[in-house]
């Protein structure tokens, strides 16, 4: 995998998935990576993944390198040797209008930040290179993730959280243990599949179920029914991932909330 020390890598290194341990905007780092570990697949976890800085024009070429570039650059290299490569990307290549409903698959891509403009070009490499596949996912979450809103609970610190704004969430070793299943039925997979949480919430639902998880009082967790603006990338307000092809390629059905138990338990 590249991106091995990120928030799913850590995850797949302890079910003994090996970093490639490389810069993937590096060509000949890439190069040497790919012949001394000889992979069959490549997970590509490499990626600038939050949306603010990704919004920021002076950061638009780094971004481009990794979440694009280095894409093409590793898709390339590993098809010179017969290797498999997987993209993780993410429901924001979708518009996430308020009449969506969870997307599909093939369902049409409009992304309305610059994150998922580079998301969605990397996806049209699948037209380049036939070694390509796409898994895409919607919000992932562990303790790590939550520290500072779990932080300000424990502090009794109310904290406003939106209820426009619906992702399908999915606790991380959740999405590790389905995509490490993902990688060793890889030949069975479609081009694009979509690994995700089972329930479609607001970002205010999620967050009072946390509080519950923790045994913190829903009295910190406050409904904001207005969007933010300065210094915030655009976001679709509703961007759920319909899970229905996964579940009927019999992979486990995830909700949010076992993850938020699984969690608290830990």
């Amino acid at each position: 995998m590249s991106g091995g020390r990120g928030k799913i890598g850590s995850y797949l290194s302890k079910l003994g998935v090996t970093d490639l341990d490389c810069d993937v905007t590096d060509n000949l780092q890439v190069i040497r990576a790919i012949k001394y570990h000889k992979p069959d697949v490549i997970v590509h976890l490499a990626s600038k993944s939050d949306v603010n800085y990704c919004e920021k024009r002076e950061n638009e070429q780094k971004v481009i390198d990794v979440n694009f570039s280095s894409v093409a650059r590793v898709c390339s290299e590993a098809e010179k040797v017969g290797c498999q490569v997987v993209l993780i990307s993410s429901d924001h290549v979708f518009p996430g209008g308020f009449w969506s409903g969870k997307y599909k698959e093939n369902d049409t891509r409009k992304p309305l930040n610059f994150y998922g403009t580079t998301k969605v070009a990397a996806e049209g490499l699948t037209a380049i290179y036939d070694n390509l596949k796409i898994v895409r996912t919607s919000f992932l979450f562990d303790e790590n993730r939550l520290l500072f809103d779990l932080g300000e609970m424990m502090m009794g610190n109310p904290q406003e959280f939106p209820t426009f704004i619906r992702r399908t969430f999915m606790y991380l070793p959740h999405f590790s243990l389905s995509l490490f299943s993902y990688l060793q039925r890889i030949n069975e997979m479609p081009e694009i599949l979509h690994l995700s949480g089972s329930d479609s919430v607001s970002w205010y639902e999620f967050e009072l179920d946390l509080a519950r998880a923790y045994g913190c009082s829903e009295s910190l967790v406050l409904p904001r029914k207005k969007d933010l603006q300065n210094g915030f990338a655009p976001r679709g307000k509703n961007l759920g991932l319909n899970t229905s092809l996964s579940m009927k390629l019999g992979f486990h059905k995830y909700s949010y909330l076992d993850g938020l138990i699984d969690m608290a338990n830990s």
